[in-house]
């Protein structure tokens, strides 16, 4: 295993995430910057897939946000519970920093979409700041 294609291991609330990620300078790799776990419980996937899903992530990589593990209904990617029961789906994120998710949170654009993934799903999420390696 290189650098470059290291497997990483992220947790959230007792459930594991494992992830192919590419290394390279910046906080994905460095242990800065902060991580992003959601845990999602859509009620219903084909609107949450067509009128949701896909501009929230195109929301999210705008703002500078990547998506390194989506696991559960829609991807097919094992969620495993280790502590609890697991969620049906997860996502985790890596930003540069706590502040760049707040204001991607903030975004009037964010907040508008929101209302409509609210319909089709519950959500319940939290940010970690990353620790220096």
């Amino acid at each position: 295993m290189t650098h470059e294609n290291a497997l990483h291991s992220y947790a959230g609330n007792g459930c594991g995430f494992w992830t192919w990620r590419s290394c390279g300078p910046g906080p994905s790799c460095s242990g800065q910057g902060a991580r992003l776990v959601a845990q999602i419980d859509v009620t219903d996937p084909d609107a949450y897939a067509k009128e949701y899903a896909p501009k929230a992530q195109a929301l999210i990589k705008a703002a500078g946000g990547r998506l390194v593990a989506i696991g559960g209904a829609a991807s097919g990617a094992k969620v495993i519970a280790f502590d609890g029961d697991a969620p049906k789906r997860a996502v985790v994120q890596v930003w540069d920093s706590m502040e760049k998710i707040q204001a991607w949170r903030a975004n009037p654009e964010y907040i508008e979409l929101r209302k409509i993934g609210d319909k089709y799903a519950k959500f319940r999420s939290f940010a970690v700041e990353g620790v220096p390696q």
